[in-house]
């Protein structure tokens, strides 16, 4: 009898997800992101997407959509070794290749990127987060639009909605206005996220992850940032196996690039 309950129970919770992954969208809007890597660091910019349903959105990066079709396309075509030269032709190299998927599950956000070539997998409780309102208000892309500011995950954060677009999302993990966020900085400007465009469903349905990911959690994801961004020729000796990362550090660029020490910006402290 356990047994059967547990299949049952099994199945009706795989159908709630089913169900909850065809979740229609109901808005695309298009951000330019600008983002640091390092303190005092030059801008990297990226071009993302949100795109929302009723209860759960999906928010990534059109230039990591962008590489995967070129590389996908190159391997295919037995031309790998263009690849690096395709994606820096098209300017798309920045990408980010992280994803945010709100509401996924049902009360959670799940937060996936790809190191190397692992995937990870972040589950959290999908917190509220508490927005102080102002009256000021500003133009933007057309939109009459209102500030807001809120502590979270450790960075001071400054939003601008419109209450015209009633869709309480928008970019990263940020959420909970009276409406679509239309721009977000940071208060270190090392962050920002800036509307550049909105339109009708860009597809069809909310998006979910695909693949295997290992879970982990964010401070795990967080010292492996730190890692990466402070001592990349270490990290790459730790993370690849032994001769290709010897045969890549044979490149004397390469070297040069990875000695230089950088102190990392994360994205969520």
């Amino acid at each position: 009898m356990k047994a059967i309950l547990s299949v049952i129970t099994s199945f009706f919770l795989f159908a709630v997800v089913e169900l909850q992954a065809q979740e229609k969208v109901l808005i695309s809007v298009d951000y330019l992101a600008n983002y640091k890597t390092s303190q005092g660091g030059f801008d990297k910019v990226d071009e993302m997407r949100l795109d929302a349903g009723r209860t759960s959105s999906h928010f990534y990066s059109l230039y990591a959509m962008e590489n995967q079709k070129v590389i996908d396309s190159l391997t295919k075509a037995n031309r790998s070794k263009d690849i690096p030269q395709e994606i820096e032709d098209r300017g798309t190299g920045t990408a980010q290749r992280y994803q945010v998927y709100k509401n996924y599950p049902e009360g959670f956000i799940t937060y996936t990127d790809n190191i190397l070539k692992e995937s990870y997998s972040v589950v959290t409780p999908k917190d509220e987060i508490v927005w102080e309102l102002s009256d000021k208000d500003s133009l933007i892309m057309g939109y009459k639009c209102y500030m807001a500011t809120a502590s979270y995950l450790g960075k001071q954060w400054i939003a601008w909605y419109t209450s015209t677009i009633t869709i309480p999302d928008g970019p990263w993990k940020l959420y909970g206005l009276p409406g679509l966020i239309i721009f977000a900085e940071d208060s270190s400007h090392s962050f920002s996220f800036r509307c550049i465009g909105v339109r009708n469903a860009a597809v069809a349905v909310v998006g979910t992850p695909e693949g295997n990911y290992k879970s982990c959690t964010m401070k795990q994801l967080n010292n492996m940032y730190r890692a990466k961004v402070e001592n990349p020729m270490r990290f790459m000796q730790q993370a690849l196996p032994e001769g290709l990362a010897a045969k890549i550090l044979e490149n004397e660029d390469v070297k040069r690039v990875f000695s230089q020490k950088r102190v990392a910006v994360l994205l969520e402290e």
